[in-house]
């Protein structure tokens, strides 16, 4: 996986994530079987606001999207095919992240849960728990580099016999 802007990761700043399996995705402006629509965004336009309400999720036809938590950026989605907004749909929980557009950007809204696309969309399903299994892979790593140099490895506190 390329990482777009290592600048970012040296501020904190979780790098954009995609697989090359996502990349690949044949995504279309008209996705099939009416679960998905097109939308586009402005600069600086509001996608998703954090704590709203679940509901579907998105894939990055071009531009790069900006993930707030609390007004600061923690993460940016600039591959093509890039997943993102998943989170809330999945666990059916409010929105965990503000999702801002940091450059005119176009995406593909799916609105289906993850029943329904496991069902009706395995392969689309199998890349969007590739790209969770590579975030979850780069936090625990960005977390390791930057908390786990510094704090010592807990002490059992269980008595030896």
């Amino acid at each position: 996986m390329k990482d777009l802007l290592a600048t970012d990761r040296r501020r904190g700043i979780m790098p954009p994530v995609g697989s090359e399996l996502v990349s690949r995705m044949n995504l279309t402006p008209q996705p099939a079987n009416g679960h998905s629509q097109t939308a586009t965004y402005a600069p600086h336009q509001v996608i998703e606001e954090e704590g709203s309400p679940h509901g579907g999720w998105y894939v990055l036809l071009s531009g790069r999207v900006g993930v707030f938590k609390r007004g600061r950026q923690i993460a940016e989605f600039a591959t093509r095919g890039a997943v993102f907004g998943e989170i809330g749909s999945i666990l059916r929980r409010p929105r965990t992240a503000q999702l801002i557009a940091l450059e005119p950007t176009s995406v593909i809204y799916f609105d289906t849960d993850l029943d329904q696309l496991i069902e009706h969309h395995p392969k689309v399903a199998k890349t969007m728990l590739i790209s969770l299994a590579e975030r979850l892979g780069q936090t625990t790593d960005a977390l390791w580099s930057t908390e786990g140099k510094t704090k010592k490895p807990a002490r059992s506190r269980a008595k030896k016999r």
